[in-house]
């Protein structure tokens, strides 16, 4: 068995692409639009090709963001350094949920942001082992 994506909604769909492809590095490797089921498919991958994340733009848009579960956690990235990335979130006019901060006694470091329709995001340390 093989671990495939993850899928997310995205209530704008402009601001989200824009946020994984210039802020998190990701590139659009695939759109696929599927009129029967009224909604546009965007697959995403990091630079590695190793991950994906899957975005579904509906047809019509419902009247308020949509609420997120009670059993989603957060996705998570690596960050190559905190303070490049720091100066590329600010300049995107964003902020930290959670600054850097360590993790145990390893010293690893981790922060939080959001994505544009509330979705946590685990920002972790370039080189952190499980």
């Amino acid at each position: 068995m093989k671990f495939l994506h993850t899928m997310i909604k995205a209530y704008n769909i402009e601001k989200s692409l824009k946020f994984y492809t210039e802020l998190m590095d990701m590139e659009i490797v695939k759109e696929k639009y599927a009129p029967d089921l009224k909604f546009t498919l965007y697959y995403l991958s990091d630079k590695t090709g190793y991950t994906q994340l899957e975005i579904v733009k509906e047809d019509e848009k419902p009247q308020h963001p949509y609420q997120l579960g009670k059993t989603f956690g957060h996705l998570a990235f690596e960050v190559e350094n905190f303070e490049e990335f720091t100066k590329k979130l600010n300049n995107y006019g964003l902020n930290y949920i959670q600054k850097p901060f360590e993790l145990g006694k390893n010293g690893t470091k981790i922060a939080f942001i959001n994505d544009p329709d509330g979705n946590s995001i685990e920002l972790i340390q370039k080189g952190f082992k499980l």
